[in-house]
């Protein structure tokens, strides 16, 4: 017998045409193999048990062996090492695949790879077979595992290779030229984006980064952001101007007795690094005609008369838009 089996235990008198007799069946181990009030044997586990046969009347007693173990394999069956699943269009890796031969009492027995074949799609799609076949004792044994299939869906955006253009100064716009963007699929793979979204404002002061949007997912791409002029006298800072920088990084302490004039000038940042301006009996800033967005970001600007204590000449402004970002102003 095989665990799990069951199988009637007959009881045949001699002669046939026998009567009143009193016969019981005994089993020398229950927990191997239990018989039941109808005559039923249960195979219980692997071993080996002795049945008894005795005729109450006369005495005669019978016996005879069972052994009970797993019996003959019967088919294969399988698992999924980790996924039970696969993404549309996933590649189908075979060693995802555990599979086993059956016995008869249900055992299971792992085989090696080398033991048996699987064939799988290249790609998962609906409809997707894996076909497994194992040979033993001159017979095949074959299971089909039809794909729990799913649709495939994002995992991830990356920039895969970085744009052409890093480095920016202040207020330029940041460049897509050279980039490539790709989303990474729960399928393992990569598309390439290009209906991407990002961040179209100026370059702002100390920006170190881009943020790439794609649907509801985010990655960045990192820059370098800097002033185009980097000076460190009055002289310079008035060349810079009449230049006409976009960006300039101003150093240092001052003391003038010249103002510095912005006239007609727009789209200018200048950031001051530990930089305090100090009017010397004049107004240390002058703007003169339409001055348009133009910043003015970390600076101390003072005067030391007191009859001078607005700091800023606006006499001759005509127009525009002026911001002081994390500036400061004194007088006496």
């Amino acid at each position: 017998m095989y665990v799990s089996q069951v199988k009637l235990i007959g009881v045949k008198m001699y002669p046939e045409n026998a009567n009143h007799f009193d016969a019981t069946v005994t089993s020398s181990d229950q927990n191997i193999v239990a018989l039941d009030a109808m005559g039923y044997a249960h195979a219980k586990a692997r071993g080996t048990v002795t049945i008894t046969l005795t005729e109450k009347l006369t005495g005669t007693v019978q016996s005879f062996s069972i052994e009970v173990g797993d019996g003959e394999v019967s088919g294969i069956s399988y698992d999924f090492l980790s996924q039970y699943y696969y993404y549309e269009g996933e590649a189908v890796n075979p060693d995802n695949f555990r599979v086993y031969k059956v016995y008869e009492s249900g055992k299971k027995e792992l085989l090696e790879k080398d033991q048996y074949t699987i064939q799988c799609p290249e790609a998962a799609e609906d409809g997707s077979v894996v076909k497994i076949s194992y040979i033993y004792n001159e017979k095949e044994y074959k299971k089909d595992i039809e794909l729990l299939v799913v649709e495939d869906e994002i995992a991830s955006i990356e920039v895969t290779e970085n744009p052409s253009k890093t480095t920016y100064f202040y207020g330029e716009k940041f460049d897509t030229g050279g980039m490539k963007v790709v989303r990474h699929m729960k399928s393992k793979r990569d598309f390439e984006i290009e209906d991407y979204e990002y961040d179209q404002n100026p370059i702002d002061i100390n920006q170190n980064s881009i943020e790439i949007r794609y649907q509801d997912f985010t990655t960045s791409v990192a820059i370098t952001s800097k002033a185009e002029f980097e000076v460190s006298t009055n002289e310079a800072l008035q060349a810079a101007i009449n230049q006409g920088a976009k960006s300039i990084k101003f150093n240092g302490w001052h003391s003038t007795t010249t103002p510095i004039i912005l006239e007609n000038v727009s789209d200018l940042i200048i950031v001051g690094d530990e930089c305090e301006l100090i009017g010397n009996n004049i107004l240390p800033i002058k703007f003169v005609g339409n001055v348009n967005n133009v910043r003015i970001v970390n600076m101390k600007i003072s005067v030391d008369n007191s009859e001078n204590n607005l700091c800023l000449n606006t006499d001759e402004l005509t127009g525009g838009s002026i911001s002081f970002e994390n500036c400061t102003f004194s007088a006496p």
